[in-house]
């Protein structure tokens, strides 16, 4: 589940090669609003009036000046890590927001910046269309950012589905807390390993039970 916000109506960023972390700052504004239109521009005079820039412009949301921002652990911010610092509590629950970012976001950020490219990076950077195809560079980016558009939603749904998790297990230790044995027993799986040693609480029981999945 994603929270729609239509404050930002339309973006610009640049055209010709794209990759990881632009595309994936497109699939999260879009995911965000879907009716947002993002421009791919060359020059200043195509930005559309009131856009939000990314990966371009050295403003809030590019990387490309020599003062760019870093993040405490070292790690430069890209087009994706600004965007996501920003609006990144908006699909996903508060308390999984920096996780997200160290986990899914950094890498992408890295990469951009110099780093050994990931596999998604590369993945992405592959819809470029090769010296020897007629397909242009804003018809593939559309395509790439479709697909990291579903990757996204589908990590979301995981980081929502941490939350609800959360709240399950958390109510699975209150009943636990009056039975007569030590265990926190479940009424079906779910990821139960963060939540419960998240707690030094939680040490007071020896087990968690669960029905089987196979």
């Amino acid at each position: 589940m994603t929270t729609a916000n239509n404050t930002i109506t339309v973006a610009a960023t640049h055209a010709g090669v794209f990759h990881a972390d632009d595309v994936f700052g497109a699939a999260l504004l879009r995911i965000i609003n879907p009716q947002i239109e993002i421009k791919r521009v060359y020059r200043q005079d195509q930005v559309p009036t009131g856009a939000v820039l990314f990966d371009i412009g050295c403003g809030r949301y590019d990387h490309h000046q020599p003062n760019a921002e870093v993040r405490p652990n070292g790690t430069k911010y890209a087009a994706f890590g600004l965007l996501w610092r920003d609006f990144g509590h908006l699909v996903v629950p508060e308390q999984f927001v920096a996780q997200f970012d160290e986990q899914f976001v950094q890498p992408i950020d890295a990469a951009d910046n110099g780093a050994a490219p990931t596999p998604i990076y590369q993945a992405v950077a592959a819809f470029n269309p090769n010296w020897d195809e007629a397909g242009d560079f804003n018809s593939q980016f559309d395509r790439a950012v479709m697909l990291a558009e579903s990757i996204l939603e589908r990590q979301f749904a995981l980081y929502q589905a941490k939350d609800h998790a959360e709240q399950a297990i958390s109510a699975a230790v209150d009943n636990s807390l009056t039975a007569a044995y030590p265990a926190i027993v479940l009424d079906r799986f779910m990821p139960w390993q963060e939540a419960v040693f998240a707690n030094p609480d939680n040490a007071k029981f020896n087990y968690i039970v669960y029905p089987a999945v196979r």
